[in-house]
């Protein structure tokens, strides 16, 4: 199986992983054979940084690759063979691959040799599986907050001597087929998956978007290992040494739920409904939730008009049923079109009518929030809040002036949003109300009034 050794994942912890490679292989896309090769190294720093450098003694490419650079004209995509494929043999023998680089060569004209240097997007080795259970451990940098109802003990043995070290830093939580074990380290999150049955191609994608909603931050892993009876991988990954942080909160605070039990529900809940779901990008509902906190940690009022828009996307969406007219008014809708149609007006006019009566037809987000209210599911001061919000929000009438305000419409909001995708996902428990000073512990779905 392949894997990086102890040393490896304490300098990758601490930081920094070098990477020394007895022979890289860099070959532009298209080519039959490499462009360049000899001994080099892949750096892991503290960042976005996954970087390469191969020294190549033998090379002498004379102008050929300052001419694959200048020969395209600025505002032109370039062409396929200006990217080239990475293979990599490490000092333990490891296979590594990556493919579509940017590669940077340093030569001098008249002397043999070249120095290329390059940054990664993702570097994967392969090798044979081992063992009958399927498994998948992911490193997700940044300091991050989880509930903890487990511990680890670490044995350092110094000559004769023994010492133990207890750690209250593991969440487990239990799903139906599978066991997560979530360990809280100074720099990083590492999730390791267990299960008896083959994980769903791209399940690590879905992971990181449970967790995008279940502790609201938007996590990238950086280093990947995945293994089954059959095969084995290992992915390392540009991500940020720490993700963004959103003025926003969880839905449910860690100080709520100490030992993690809700919010195992919750993720499971959130996994369960983006599983589903087979094209090899992230789903839409996690897209409308990354959006939110990608804009909650730049500025209120990004957040403000995303917290407005992912609203509405949820209600077309998913509740599409929930927004549609009612029958008195879908009838008077289409007496209103006979008399369009019998009228001589111009046909310009006649489309821009025609187009307001099928708006008033249709579904609306509004219509889907007084539905939702009727029902209990949100409250009055949800919808009023969402109508402002997005109103001022997307016209650009926000008023800075009133800080205050913003911020208890904002939170409004987001509870609004969260009670949606509670529904989407099917979650019912307990919630922090941030809109309440002392942020106590609601329920969803909210108790009839």
């Amino acid at each position: 199986m392949v894997d990086l050794t102890s040393r490896e994942y304490d300098a990758l912890r601490a930081g920094y992983l070098r990477i020394d490679c007895r022979r890289m292989e860099l070959t532009c896309r298209g080519a039959a054979t490499p462009t360049y090769h000899g001994a080099g190294v892949i750096t892991v720093g503290d960042g976005t940084d996954l970087n390469f450098e191969l020294y190549d003694p033998h090379y002498d490419g004379g102008t050929e690759a300052l001419d694959r650079i200048f020969n395209v004209q600025a505002g032109q995509w370039l062409p396929e063979d200006h990217f080239y494929n990475l293979s990599v043999i490490d000092f333990g023998g490891r296979e590594w691959h990556a493919e579509w680089l940017d590669a940077d060569p340093t030569t001098h004209l008249g002397a043999p040799g070249a120095l290329v240097r390059g940054s990664i997007r993702t570097l994967t080795a392969t090798d044979r599986g081992v063992g009958k259970q399927h498994h998948l451990f992911m490193r997700i940098p940044g300091r991050l907050e989880i509930p903890i109802n487990s511990a680890t003990t670490t044995e350092t043995t110094a000559g004769d001597r023994k010492s133990h070290k207890f750690s209250r830093n593991l969440w487990i939580h239990d799903d139906p087929s599978k066991e997560f074990r979530f360990r809280k380290t100074d720099r990083s999150l590492e999730i390791d998956i267990s299960s008896s049955h083959p994980l769903p191609r791209g399940y690590d994608t879905r992971v990181e978007e449970a967790l995008w909603f279940v502790i609201g931050r938007p996590v990238q892993w950086q280093m990947l290992r995945e293994s089954g009876p059959d095969s084995s991988r290992l992915v390392l990954r540009a991500a940020p040494s720490e993700p963004l942080k959103p003025r926003l909160n969880p839905p449910l605070s860690v100080h709520d739920d100490p030992l993690g039990e809700s919010l195992g529900k919750m993720f499971s809940a959130y996994l369960g409904r983006v599983i589903e779901y087979e094209e090899e990008r992230y789903h839409p509902l996690s897209v409308v939730v990354r959006s939110v906190l990608r804009s909650s940690a730049s500025s209120i009022q990004d957040e403000a008009l995303a917290l407005g828009v992912a609203v509405e996307s949820l209600l077309r969406e998913y509740f599409s049923a929930e927004g549609a007219a009612d029958a008195e008014s879908v009838c008077h809708a289409d007496a209103a079109q006979k008399h369009l149609e019998a009228w001589n007006g111009p046909n310009s006019i006649k489309d821009r009518v025609r187009t307001c009566i099928g708006y008033i037809k249709g579904p609306t987000p509004r219509t889907a929030l007084r539905f939702f209210e009727s029902r209990g599911v949100l409250r009055q001061y949800h919808r009023v809040a969402w109508e402002e919000l997005r109103n001022t929000a997307t016209h650009g009438l926000l008023r800075s002036d009133d800080l205050h305000r913003l911020v208890e419409l904002c939170d409004t909001v987001h509870q609004l949003f969260c009670l949606l995708v509670f529904k989407v996902i099917d979650y019912s428990g307990p919630f922090t109300d941030y809109r309440v000073p002392g942020y106590p512990t609601a329920v969803a779905p909210l108790p009839t009034q």
